[in-house]
């Protein structure tokens, strides 16, 4: 059982980064969150799986903005792929049809965090033989989510990320626990039929930080608040300490102006700073090599 290219170039450096929008806006949007993205990464030889959603189906309220849906969503992912070919793309599916659909066009199928328990989702998406970054549920301890990546390694794709995003206790607060993290990495779950595999581990530190249905819209309705991107930094810290092959982070031009979680979104211009003093605990770490027991 062998890992794809680009899980081999992910696997490569110190740091990889999973990074983008929220929501799909336009073209041209997407197009400078890209290339901006690409050339932070490419100055400091990071990988870069550039995310994007073209539909939000999971929103807490019925009037929040979704996207542009699945077909003008993958046309703008399709025009990217085409004007930045070296680019390697994300994108989440809540179903069957999204996903055959997302498949022929993106290099990698992420499956959200409130549907990593559904198995036929998860084969699906093995199938395609792609990248496959499983969000770990907000209530799924960590051997719930070695099962849901057991059920894509055992369906013939090794290519799987996993990535944490905090624990809810039904408070509209979201709970990283480092330990966790470590617990995640370990490899013990593995059947001994199955190769000895590199599973990376990631953290979300944009979604780790929102605060569920607690923001009143101007619709009336509720969305996701969140407790402060100035704390961005402090998990992409944890992540790095603890060993965590990458982040997973949500970036925009303008934070104020995104339509969905924007106050927990990374200001585009600063995400270089961030990367660098990220990529610098993570060389200073030795939690990848270290075993002290």
């Amino acid at each position: 059982m062998v890992q794809n290219a680009l899980m081999k170039s992910l696997l490569s450096s110190d740091l990889f980064l999973v990074a983008g929008l929220n929501i799909l806006r336009d073209f041209p949007h997407t197009l400078r969150i890209a290339s901006h993205l690409q050339s932070e990464c490419s100055k400091r030889s990071i990988p870069l799986l550039f995310k994007a959603s073209f539909d939000k189906s999971n929103r807490t309220s019925l009037h929040s903005y979704r996207g542009p849906g699945l077909f003008t969503g993958l046309q703008i992912l399709q025009t990217l792929k085409a004007t930045l070919p070296d680019l390697n793309i994300l994108t989440d599916v809540h179903c069957q049809h999204s996903l055959t659909q997302a498949s022929h066009i993106v290099d990698a199928l992420q499956i959200p965090a409130f549907l990593s328990r559904q198995t036929d989702l998860i084969v699906s998406a093995a199938s395609t033989h792609k990248v496959v970054l499983i969000k770990k549920a907000q209530f799924a301890s960590v051997s719930v989510a070695h099962q849901a990546v057991l059920k894509c390694i055992l369906s013939g794709n090794p290519n799987v990320i996993l990535c944490e995003r905090g624990y809810t206790f039904g408070y509209d607060r979201l709970v990283v626990d480092p330990t966790v993290l470590h617990n995640l990495r370990s490899t013990e779950y593995l059947p001994k039929s199955v190769p000895k595999l590199s599973i990376p581990v990631i953290l979300d530190v944009s979604h780790a930080l929102q605060s569920p249905g607690t923001a009143v819209a101007q619709s009336g309705g509720v969305q996701s608040g969140g407790i402060g991107r100035e704390l961005i930094p402090t998990l992409a810290r944890v992540a790095a300490a603890v060993g965590c092959e990458g982040i997973f982070l949500e970036v925009d031009e303008d934070v104020t102006t995104s339509p969905v979680d924007s106050l927990v979104q990374w200001p585009l211009h600063l995400v270089g700073q961030l990367l660098d003093e990220t990529l610098s605990i993570t060389r200073a770490s030795r939690a990848r090599i270290t075993d002290y027991l």
